[in-house]
């Protein structure tokens, strides 16, 4: 899907990365901060509502008494001012966006060699509607999971009276802005690996918080160990890494992370 720039439905991969969202948001910013980030949305459902429904399936009609968040600073925004600020601040561009290619769909449908194909319209109707219904079912559903943290990140952050340029970079730190990249990243790298632009970003948060926050990082590796462990000590071996990595893979036993986490000073 990533070299072809489509999605196809596959309910593991939406709930991978709904999971994959909350670890992320772990990582940046700790219990407590996913905790906060939930209160927001609590506090203000309707308004996170639209939010979502706006990036997910383009702005409405104004209406008549649009839903509005008053800050602990007394600014008031309504879902069509967050939806602007969070795209002037480059907050939704979301992972599928950029490695899944919504641009490479453009390419299909627009390009020169089907405005000037021999193909037969029987023949490019159906591949028209197949992009269209792969661009606005599925990717937006993927594009919307997304969304679903940075949405609240950003809310949180202008409740609890940041401006929307503070805001939006803390979103940019924890929940990535895969379009920021290099011209030499975007025309070589990020399609030689596959998701490069995810590796890149989260490997920057990542080392990052070992320095400021390790215990983010650490508890994660715990979780992931021991859930490895679990497998294999149930007989679901085949969750399990075979024998030859246990040496070489971070988290197996006999490696120096391994023993750290075993360690009353890694807070096993």
């Amino acid at each position: 899907s990533v070299t072809s720039g489509y999605l196809l439905p596959n309910a593991r991969y939406f709930f991978g990365n709904f999971i994959g969202g909350i670890s992320q948001l772990l990582i940046g910013r700790g219990a407590e901060g996913v905790l906060s980030v939930f209160g927001a949305i609590t506090r203000h459902p309707q308004f996170y509502a639209e939010v979502m429904y706006d990036l997910t399936f383009g702005k409405r009609s104004q209406d008549a008494r649009p839903k509005v968040m008053v800050t602990s600073d007394g600014m008031m925004y309504t879902p069509n001012m967050l939806t602007n600020m969070m795209t002037e601040n480059s907050v939704g561009s979301s992972m599928v966006t950029a490695e899944l290619g919504r641009q490479l769909q453009a390419d299909l449908v627009g390009s020169e060699m089907w405005r000037t194909s021999t193909l037969s319209k029987s023949t490019l109707g159906p591949i028209r509607a197949i992009s269209n219904l792969n661009s606005k079912v599925f990717l937006g559903a993927a594009e919307a999971l997304d969304n679903i943290y940075r949405v609240g990140l950003f809310m949180e952050q202008l409740d609890s009276g940041m401006s929307p340029s503070v805001a939006a970079k803390e979103v940019r730190r924890v929940m990535f802005d895969y379009a920021d990249l290099t011209e030499v990243e975007k025309k070589y790298l990020r399609n030689t690996f596959t998701f490069y632009s995810f590796m890149r970003k989260n490997t920057g948060l990542i080392l990052s918080e070992l320095v400021t926050n390790p215990s983010r990082v650490i508890g994660q590796m715990r979780l992931i160990r021991q859930s490895v462990r679990s497998n294999i000590e149930e007989g679901y071996a085949e969750y399990g890494a075979n024998e030859f990595y246990h040496s070489r893979l971070a988290l197996m036993p006999g490696t120096p992370i391994y023993n750290l986490l075993r360690s009353d000073s890694g807070g096993f």
